[in-house]
C-alpha cells in the first residue's frame, strides 16, 4: 500500500515508499552454539567490579538507572566501580548541575511539589502514563528515586527521527498525481495528523505556497526548535492531496507525550496519522505506551503509519542487530570470585563485534514491562577485549524493565551480554544504525509493529522516476527488516505462558 512519500531537503533525493512490513518467523535462532571463546582476565575483573557495585546498591539505588548511578558516583568524586574508568555514561549533567530524567510514579501534586521544591522543572506529567519528565539536580536524582511514590528514575529516554531528506517525486511514483485527476482524490475531507520533531521553517514554506495557511499545531506542541522535519513531512502530504486539512504535534518530549500525542491528534478529527519516530526504549516484546496508544487510534477508525526505522536489514547486509535465545558461554567467574553470572554465546565467542558504529546499544529480553524478574547486564568493550569502555548494570528484581542501554559505539567494539541472574530468555540487542559482526533479522520494533499500524519501509525513487513503483523496486539497505517476535499482550500477560524463548 502507498500512500504519502516523504520528500525534502538538500541532502538527497530518497524517497519512503509505504510498504506492508511482512515476514515469515524463522527457527534460524535456536540452533546449538559452540564452545566460546573466553574473555580476557582483566575484562573478567572489571566486570566483576561493576557487578559488586550493582549487588551493594541501597533501595532507593536500586530504582535508578545505572547510567544515573554511574554519572552520580563521579559527581561525588567516586569510582564508577573500584579499578573501573568508564569513557562512556548515558547520564551528563550541565553546567548548572542538572539534567533531564522520566520519572515512572504514582503522579500526585505531592510529588510534584517535592520535585519542584528541589529545584526541579516540571517539563511534562501525564498522571494516567505514571510519566513525569523533569529537569532536575544530578545530586537529588537519589533521593528523588526513595520517594515512596516513584517506582524508577532514568535519564530522559532518546528519540530519533528515520525520515531523512527527501523529494517529492513521491507524488509520480506513488501515482498520486493520476488518483487526483482520474478520481478527484484530492484529500478533500479528509484530516491527517503529523507527527515529527518540530515544524521549524513552517512560515517559509507557507509564504512560498508549499503549505496552505491554515495547518493547525496542537496547543504547546511544535517542537521548536528543532530540525523542521515536521515542516517537510507536511510539505509531501499537501503535494500529495492538496486539499487534505493538516494538522501537527511533536513525537519528542518523551513516550508519555508522543503518545498522548497520537491520542489527541485523533480526538482532534484525524483520519490519518503519520510519523517518523522511534524511542530508544520501545520494547521489541511487548505493546507499551506509544503502541498502545497507536492501539488506541486505529481502534476509533483512523489509519496510522510509521517508519519502519533505518537501522539496517539482514538481507542488505547492513544489520545492527542480533536477536535470539540466551546461550550459556560460561561463567564470568575467575579470575575474581566466581560471582559474576553467565557470559551469553554469540558462537564461537562471547561478544559480538561492532563494525560499524550506532547511536547507542540497546539490549531488551522477553520479560514483561515494569516486571521483568531475569536479570541482564550489558558491557562494550574495547577493540582490544582487555577494557569495559561503558556498561549498563540497571536492577532488574521484578519492578522494571527487561532493557539495559549502553551509550555510543566504534568500530572494532565488542559487546558482552551477562546473565547475572534468573532464567534464559529470548534476547534483542541493537546498536542504532549501527553494524554487527554476527547480524540476524529482526530490526523493527515498537510502535511501527502494532498489529493495526502500517510499518513504512524506504525505497530510492530514483529506481522508478518518472516512472510509478513497481514489484522489481528494491527496499534500501538502510531500512529495517523484520519479523517481529510479541511475546507479550499489552497488559503484560504472556501469548505462550511458560515459552519465552525462540520456540
Amino acid at each position: 500500500m502507498s500512500i504519502f512519500s516523504p520528500k525534502k531537503t538538500g541532502r538527497g533525493h530518497r524517497v519512503a515508499a509505504l510498504v506492508g512490513v511482512l515476514g515469515l518467523l524463522s527457527g534460524l535462532l535456536g540452533a546449538p552454539w559452540a564452545a566460546a571463546e573466553p574473555l580476557s582476565a582483566p575484562v573478567r575483573q572489571q566486570i566483576q567490579a561493576l557487578v559488586a557495585e550493582k549487588e551493594s546498591r541501597t533501595p532507593a539505588q536500586r530504582k535508578m538507572d545505572s547510567q544515573l548511578l554511574y554519572a552520580l558516583r563521579l559527581s561525588r568524586g567516586q569510582p564508577v566501580a573500584p579499578g573501573v574508568t568508564l569513557s562512556r555514561i548515558g547520564a551528563q549533567a550541565d553546567s548548572d548541575g542538572a539534567l533531564l530524567v522520566d520519572v515512572d510514579a504514582t503522579v500526585t501534586p505531592e510529588l510534584l511539589e517535592f520535585i519542584r521544591q528541589a529545584g526541579g522543572q516540571i517539563i511534562n506529567q501525564f498522571p494516567h502514563f505514571r510519566s513525569i519528565r523533569a529537569r532536575v539536580p544530578l545530586a537529588f536524582t537519589e533521593t528523588l528515586a526513595a520517594h515512596p511514590e516513584v517506582k524508577f528514575v532514568q535519564p530522559a529516554v532518546e528519540a530519533i527521527t528515520h525520515t531523512g531528506s527527501l523529494n517529492s517525486q513521491g507524488d509520480r511514483t506513488h501515482r498520486a498525481d493520476d488518483a487526483r485527476a482520474i478520481f478527484g482524490a484530492t484529500g478533500a475531507d479528509i484530516k491527517v495528523g503529523v507527527l515529527s520533531d518540530s515544524v521549524d521553517y513552517l512560515p517559509n514554506s507557507q509564504a512560498t505556497g508549499d503549505l496552505p495557511p491554515n495547518v493547525t499545531i496542537l496547543p504547546g506542541q511544535s517542537g521548536i526548535p528543532g530540525s523542521g522535519e515536521g515542516t517537510a513531512m507536511l510539505e509531501i502530504i499537501h503535494d500529495l492531496a492538496p486539499d487534505a486539512e493538516l494538522f501537527f504535534a511533536t513525537g519528542f518530549g518523551g513516550n508519555a507525550n508522543f503518545a498522548q500525542n497520537i491520542i489527541n491528534l485523533r480526538a482532534a478529527g484525524c483520519d490519518i496519522i503519520v510519523d517518523d519516530i522511534g524511542y530508544f526504549n520501545e520494547s521489541p516484546f511487548q505493546d507499551a505506551v506509544i503502541a498502545r496508544a497507536v492501539n488506541q487510534v486505529t481502534a476509533a477508525g483512523a489509519l496510522y503509519f510509521s517508519s519502519a526505522a533505518n537501522s539496517g536489514s539482514l538481507k542488505a547486509g547492513t544489520s545492527g542487530t542480533w536477536q535470539g535465545d540466551f546461550a550459556d558461554g560460561g561463567a564470568v567467574g575467575a579470575p575474581v570470585d566466581e560471582k559474576g553470572g553467565l557470559l551469553h554465546s554469540f558462537g564461537n565467542t562471547t561478544y559480538n563485534t561492532v563494525t560499524m558504529p550506532g547511536m547507542a546499544v540497546t539490549l531488551f529480553w522477553s520479560d514483561p514491562l515494569g516486571a521483568s524478574t531475569n536479570d541482564y547486564d550489558l558491557f562494550v568493550l574495547n577493540a582490544a577485549g582487555d577494557e569495559v569502555v561503558t556498561s549498563s548494570t540497571t536492577t532488574q528484581n521484578g519492578g522494571q524493565d527487561p532493557y539495559e542501554m549502553a551509550w555510543a559505539t566504534a568500530s572494532g567494539q565488542r559487546i558482552v551480554v551477562v546473565k547475572a541472574s534468573g532464567e534464559a530468555r529470548f534476547l534483542h540487542i541493537d546498536t542504532i544504525r549501527g553494524q554487527l559482526a554476527i547480524g540476524t533479522d529482526g530490526n523493527t520494533k515498537g510502535h511501527a509493529t502494532a498489529t493495526n499500524a502500517f510499518g513504512v519501509a524506504a525505497v530510492d525513487a530514483h529506481d522508478a522516476y518518472p516512472n510509478p513503483f513497481a514489484a522489481g523496486n528494491i527496499v534500501e539497505p538502510f531500512s529495517s527488516d523484520g519479523p517481529r517476535r510479541v511475546f507479550y499482550h499489552a497488559d503484560g500477560t504472556p501469548i505462550t505462558p511458560g515459552d519465552f524463548l525462540s520456540t
